[in-house]
């Protein structure tokens, strides 16, 4: 079904952040959301900056609330959903906390007539990322999106009870995602509780003998080596097979501790970037080196 197409300026306010001084910030406080807490889909308040109370109150009208919804200006010029400029991050945390410089709130201005979180699952698709990559000026390293790039896109907007329903839709689906992610994050401190009572503490092994080692005492007949030349695998070297088509391109950005977090850049063998030269195996376990 097709419905009547608006700009975004026609339904909502893009609001400037503030450009806050180092000097005024504090080892504890209220946070300030910069660019690089923008972690789609959410807002993170990971590694922030703090000012204290009084900065907070000079500067109300920066203040963050519950289901704001924010972009980068500024970020990479290349389609990577964690660090590419135009990534858009829903607020869903209900502390205080600011607008940095270089952050915008998305805020619509009349929510009987047009619904909020409609307005943050449309623009959080893969394509509206390409749309604002592509419409960005400056370099591939800082590139940047203007005001009126955001406020001159196209958005649907059907009746307002329409937009509720698909809102519905997807929050159930939203919900279901966190509680599945509630139930891995379980069971992964399970399997490192495990893990640590297996092969850091040896509690199984606890009656039995024990001997020196380079890391301290461990049970008789194990052994301590290097990674690269133990029993237990390789390091693997770089290069890569030609291949004909695209390929998924992982950077480091793409990953967030054991999460793929990003998997939208695509690459041909004749085209691709220069660090794109290391090939997965099965069962390969991958990390960061810079």
């Amino acid at each position: 079904m097709k419905y009547k197409k608006t700009t975004l300026g026609e339904i909502a306010k893009v609001k400037n952040g503030y450009a806050y001084k180092s000097k005024d910030f504090k080892s504890y406080g209220v946070p300030i959301v910069k660019i690089k807490n923008i972690s789609p889909p959410i807002v993170d308040l990971e590694d922030c900056n703090y000012v204290n109370d009084n900065m907070y109150e000079q500067t109300l009208d920066y203040a963050l609330s519950h289901g704001d919804i924010l972009i980068s200006m500024t970020g990479s010029g290349v389609n990577q959903m964690s660090s590419a400029v135009g990534k858009v991050g829903r607020v869903k945390f209900y502390k205080k906390a600011l607008q940095n410089q270089r952050v915008r709130k998305i805020e619509v201005i009349n929510k009987e007539e047009y619904n909020n979180d409609f307005l943050y699952y449309y623009m959080s698709q893969e394509n509206i990322l390409k749309y604002f990559v592509n419409n960005s000026t400056g370099s591939a390293n800082q590139a940047n999106i203007s005001k009126k790039t955001i406020e001159s896109m196209e958005v649907p907007n059907p009746p307002i009870k329409i937009q509720i329903k698909i809102v519905c839709i997807l929050n159930s689906f939203d919900k279901k995602i966190e509680v599945n992610k509630k139930i891995i994050e379980n069971l992964e401190a399970q399997a490192q509780a495990i893990f640590k009572s297996w092969f850091v503490d040896f509690e199984p092994f606890a009656d039995g003998d024990f001997v020196e080692s380079d890391l301290g005492l461990i049970p008789k007949g194990w052994e301590v080596g290097s990674l690269g030349k133990s029993k237990l695998g390789k390091i693997i070297a770089s290069g890569i097979e030609e291949f004909n088509n695209e390929k998924i391109y992982l950077a480091t950005a793409d990953v967030s501790a054991t999460q793929i977090i990003n998997t939208s850049t695509l690459i041909t063998f004749n085209n691709r970037p220069s660090r794109a030269n290391m090939q997965p195996r099965p069962k390969s376990v991958w990390f960061a080196n810079k």
